[in-house]
Protein backbone atom coordinates (compact mmCIF):
# COMPACT_ATOMS: atom_id res chain seq x y z
CA UNK A 1 0.00 0.00 0.00
CA UNK A 2 1.39 3.40 -0.97
CA UNK A 3 1.63 5.86 1.89
CA UNK A 4 1.29 9.06 -0.15
CA UNK A 5 -0.50 8.02 -3.32
CA UNK A 6 -3.85 6.88 -4.49
CA UNK A 7 -7.38 7.44 -3.35
CA UNK A 8 -6.81 8.51 0.27
CA UNK A 9 -5.38 12.01 -0.48
CA UNK A 10 -8.10 12.57 -3.09
CA UNK A 11 -10.82 11.70 -0.56
CA UNK A 12 -9.21 13.87 2.13
CA UNK A 13 -9.01 16.80 -0.30
CA UNK A 14 -12.69 16.47 -1.27
CA UNK A 15 -14.01 15.96 2.26
CA UNK A 16 -12.04 18.87 3.69
CA UNK A 17 -13.15 21.10 0.81
CA UNK A 18 -16.77 20.16 1.50
CA UNK A 19 -16.39 20.83 5.24
CA UNK A 20 -14.71 24.19 4.59
CA UNK A 21 -17.46 25.18 2.15
CA UNK A 22 -20.23 24.22 4.56
CA UNK A 23 -18.49 26.05 7.40
CA UNK A 24 -18.13 29.22 5.37
CA UNK A 25 -21.73 29.06 4.15
CA UNK A 26 -22.95 28.58 7.73
CA UNK A 27 -20.89 31.50 8.98
CA UNK A 28 -22.06 33.67 6.09
CA UNK A 29 -25.70 32.80 6.80
CA UNK A 30 -25.18 33.55 10.48
CA UNK A 31 -23.70 36.96 9.69
CA UNK A 32 -26.39 37.82 7.14
CA UNK A 33 -29.47 36.65 9.03
CA UNK A 34 -28.60 37.32 12.67
CA UNK A 35 -28.54 40.69 14.32
CA UNK A 36 -25.10 42.30 14.52
CA UNK A 37 -23.15 41.30 17.62
CA UNK A 38 -20.59 43.20 19.62
CA UNK A 39 -17.05 41.87 19.68
CA UNK A 40 -17.52 40.74 23.28
CA UNK A 41 -20.68 38.77 22.42
CA UNK A 42 -19.03 37.26 19.33
CA UNK A 43 -15.96 36.25 21.34
CA UNK A 44 -18.12 34.70 24.07
CA UNK A 45 -20.01 32.71 21.43
CA UNK A 46 -16.80 31.45 19.85
CA UNK A 47 -15.24 30.51 23.19
CA UNK A 48 -18.07 28.17 24.17
CA UNK A 49 -17.09 24.48 23.88
CA UNK A 50 -19.08 23.99 20.65
CA UNK A 51 -17.51 27.09 19.16
CA UNK A 52 -14.02 25.90 20.07
CA UNK A 53 -14.67 22.48 18.54
CA UNK A 54 -16.02 24.09 15.35
CA UNK A 55 -12.97 26.37 15.11
CA UNK A 56 -10.58 23.47 15.72
CA UNK A 57 -12.32 21.31 13.11
CA UNK A 58 -12.27 24.19 10.62
CA UNK A 59 -8.54 24.77 10.98
CA UNK A 60 -7.76 21.05 11.01
CA UNK A 61 -9.68 20.67 7.74
CA UNK A 62 -7.96 23.76 6.33
CA UNK A 63 -4.48 22.48 7.18
CA UNK A 64 -5.21 18.97 5.88
CA UNK A 65 -6.56 20.49 2.67
CA UNK A 66 -3.46 22.67 2.36
CA UNK A 67 -1.18 19.68 3.02
CA UNK A 68 -2.71 17.55 0.27
CA UNK A 69 -2.51 20.44 -2.20
CA UNK A 70 1.07 21.28 -1.24
CA UNK A 71 2.04 17.61 -1.44
CA UNK A 72 0.53 17.24 -4.90
CA UNK A 73 2.29 20.35 -6.22
CA UNK A 74 5.64 19.27 -4.76
CA UNK A 75 5.30 15.74 -6.14
CA UNK A 76 4.62 17.18 -9.59
CA UNK A 77 7.16 20.00 -9.73
CA UNK A 78 9.98 19.42 -7.22
CA UNK A 79 11.96 16.79 -9.08
CA UNK A 80 15.16 16.36 -7.04
CA UNK A 81 14.30 14.02 -4.18
CA UNK A 82 16.34 15.96 -1.63
CA UNK A 83 14.63 19.25 -2.51
CA UNK A 84 11.19 17.63 -2.50
CA UNK A 85 11.85 16.01 0.87
CA UNK A 86 13.09 19.28 2.36
CA UNK A 87 10.10 21.24 1.05
CA UNK A 88 7.60 18.61 2.18
CA UNK A 89 9.15 18.43 5.64
CA UNK A 90 9.14 22.23 5.90
CA UNK A 91 5.52 22.41 4.80
CA UNK A 92 4.48 19.66 7.20
CA UNK A 93 6.35 21.32 10.06
CA UNK A 94 4.76 24.68 9.30
CA UNK A 95 1.23 23.25 9.13
CA UNK A 96 1.71 21.26 12.34
CA UNK A 97 3.04 24.39 14.06
CA UNK A 98 -0.02 26.34 12.91
CA UNK A 99 -2.35 23.60 14.19
CA UNK A 100 -0.58 23.62 17.56
CA UNK A 101 -0.88 27.41 17.66
CA UNK A 102 -4.65 27.13 17.10
CA UNK A 103 -4.87 24.57 19.91
CA UNK A 104 -2.88 26.80 22.26
CA UNK A 105 -5.12 29.77 21.49
CA UNK A 106 -8.30 27.75 21.96
CA UNK A 107 -7.18 26.23 25.24
CA UNK A 108 -6.10 29.62 26.56
CA UNK A 109 -2.66 28.43 27.58
CA UNK A 110 -0.80 30.91 25.38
Amino acid sequence: MKLFGGLRPWVIQRLTALYLLLSMLTLTAFIVFEEPMSFTAWRALMLQPTGKVAILMFFTALFLHAWVGLRDVLLDYAKPLALRSLLMASGAFGLIALELWVIVILTGTG
